[in-house]
């Protein structure tokens, strides 16, 4: 448990007491978000791998931070995906395969002026030593074909978003 508390709901503070859950608290009035924070209680402890649960929708800012936040951990040596619903978001330096299946959406977003020598699979249109460059909208909404989908930049680093396409119901008999 890592923040100032502000929003917490007391139950769920009390329950988080009593199964012994660390706890980091810090004051209201901070330099850090509370997701920056947790993200340096788990480079500290020494994880390699975090997941930012919720953290999208409410504020636009805190949203942002927290799609940006997987760039600062991964300084950190953490591998942070953020995780709302049916949507994850990694960060994409070297090659990285994707947590998505068949029928799934992946946009991608360069977080660098220009990020070079793209290539994916696995993706309905494929990149083949492609480049996005920052604010570019044309990685948005690639569709999964084949499983397992990858990224690879060579040069820069990018944000690939998962968006899972919700699955057809099945027929009642």
């Amino acid at each position: 448990m890592v923040g100032d508390w502000d929003s917490l709901d007391p139950r769920l503070l009390d329950w988080l007491r009593e199964v012994g859950a660390e706890r980091y608290r810090h004051p209201t009035e901070k330099d850090k978000t509370d997701s920056e924070l947790a993200v340096d209680v788990v480079a500290e402890r020494g994880f390699r791998l975090a997941y930012l649960l919720g953290g999208l929708g409410g504020r636009l800012d805190h949203e942002l931070a927290n799609l940006l936040l997987p760039r600062y951990a991964a300084d950190r040596g953490v591998e942070l995906r953020v995780v709302a619903g049916g949507t994850l978001v990694q960060l994409v330096r070297g090659r990285v395969e994707l947590d998505a299946r068949v029928g799934d959406w992946v946009s991608l977003f360069s977080l660098r002026p220009e990020s070079l020598g793209i290539f994916t699979g696995g993706l309905k249109f494929p990149l083949v030593d492609g480049s996005l460059t920052l604010g570019s909208t044309l990685g948005v909404s690639n569709e999964v074909t084949q499983e397992p989908a990858w990224v690879e930049v060579t040069h820069g680093e990018l944000l690939a978003v998962r968006v899972r396409r919700p699955r057809p119901r099945g027929r009642g008999g």
